[in-house]
């Protein structure tokens, strides 16, 4: 039986060490750099070098909470500008016959005039005053707005003998600032009623 040979199986334990030191790198996460080895090399062991974070979501700056009060000016609109100006009072009137009109207040509504009035019916039948193309206020100007007969709070018919209050609304925009109207009422309707309407001047606006 022939004898061992210890030339042969001289590698054998240099490769069981280094076997050994490769799973103890793996089992503890490290990567392989440098250890001397029994014949005279080396291994080397490290740690793992993390990647860094390429994530294109990701901000360089401060992330803001979605509960950040938001800064007037940049993440806002400016808030709109909601003051009316104080409204004229009056009263400015005007008589026709047996019928008198009386404005008592003039309005700016966001641009818009609203006048409130009153119609006092002295004669002896009932009286019609309508609003759509009859009523139109005009300016210093001489810009002129029609009444909106589907705004305000006007009745058009007043029986004999009665007074009755209202609101006119105007269409279009009008030249904000202080300034003077005049509010004309073209046609009475009534088979007493004065002709030539009734035109109430110098009232003022806001």
């Amino acid at each position: 039986m022939d004898k061992p040979n210890g030339k042969r199986w001289a590698w054998l334990a240099p490769a069981v060490f280094v076997v050994a030191c490769l799973a103890y790198a793996l089992s503890q996460g490290l990567v392989i750099q440098e250890v001397a080895t029994p014949w005279g090399g080396s291994v080397t062991f490290g740690e793992r070098q993390s990647k860094p974070n390429k994530d294109p979501l990701a901000s360089s700056g401060p992330s803001k909470s979605s509960g950040d009060a938001p800064t007037p000016g940049r993440d806002q609109p400016p808030p709109a500008d909601t003051v009316q100006p104080d409204p004229a009072v009056g009263p400015w009137s005007a008589t026709r016959g047996d019928v008198v009109v009386e404005v008592t207040k003039v309005e700016n509504q966001g641009g818009h005039l609203r006048i409130d009035a009153t119609v006092t019916n002295g004669t002896d039948d009932s009286l019609t005053v309508p609003l759509f193309k009859n009523v139109t206020a005009v300016d210093e100007g001489g810009r002129a707005y029609e009444a909106d007969p589907f705004s305000g709070s006007w009745v058009e018919t007043i029986s004999s003998g009665q007074s009755l209050s209202g609101t006119i609304e105007f269409e279009g925009l009008y030249e904000v600032g202080p300034g003077v109207l005049d509010v004309s009422f073209a046609r009475l309707y009534g088979s007493a009623a004065p002709s030539g309407g009734v035109v109430v001047t110098g009232i003022a606006r806001p």
